[in-house]
């Protein structure tokens, strides 16, 4: 009896052991795929600030707008898909260490893109808005979530009605001690979170309906 015991122990615990190794083998497997793609999506950003390195060089506007813009505005989408995905992975594994590494990663990514397109709307006279959004990783308790959450939806609701070509959105870590993010935060006196900025002006702290953001935005609902 005590051997059939001790038995049915060991395959228990080898099941489990197999079941915790499977589980790393494939956490690291997702850290490994969405950190090759952010390193990807930085090489495709470093190469947009050279062209405008190359601008502000050689100052040759011709053809310079209608092919930087474009593709600048699609490697935020792109960018954008990337962090979504880096959420959804997040999600599963809160407390992987090297989704914190890659987040940090992504909110530079998203920090280079920021200033590369409020050159490009000065230089090629684009009528876009950028908007910051300024949350926390970590929150740090269930409301905070909520008020999060909220002004998440609000912001996409916002996309959707004025369109992603006239709302450039970039979601920001507040809490990852980053230094420019830290920056950020004490130009603009923001010490709350959820807070947003609006084309490097406004600024609004805490929950802010969609409609209330629209008159400070070139959103042109009539357009």
């Amino acid at each position: 009896m005590k051997k059939l015991i001790l038995t049915a122990a060991t395959i228990t615990a080898t099941v489990v052991l197999l079941g915790l190794l499977m589980g790393y083998w494939m956490e690291n497997r997702r850290v490994s795929s969405i950190s090759k793609e952010i390193e990807d999506l930085s090489i495709q950003n470093n190469d947009a600030l050279l062209q405008m390195a190359y601008f502000e060089t050689f100052q040759t506007k011709e053809n310079f707008c209608e092919s930087v813009v474009p593709t600048t505005i699609d490697l935020l989408r792109n960018a954008i898909d990337k962090g979504m995905k880096l959420e959804r992975y997040e999600t599963i594994n809160r407390l992987a260490p090297g989704y914190i590494l890659e987040k940090k990663k992504y909110a530079t990514i998203l920090l280079r893109l920021w200033f590369n397109v409020i050159q490009l709307r000065e230089i090629c006279d684009e009528n876009y808005s950028t908007i910051i959004y300024l949350y926390n990783h970590d929150p740090i308790n269930g409301a905070e979530k909520t008020r999060q959450d909220i002004q998440s939806r609000a912001l996409l609701e916002l996309e959707h009605v004025c369109g992603k070509e006239k709302i450039l959105l970039f979601a920001l870590p507040s809490d990852l001690e980053l230094t420019t993010i830290t920056l950020l935060k004490k130009q603009y006196n923001i010490t709350q979170v959820p807070s947003i900025i609006i084309n490097e002006k406004y600024v609004f702290k805490g929950i802010t309906n969609y409609n209330e953001i629209i008159p400070y935005t070139n959103c042109d609902l009539n357009g």
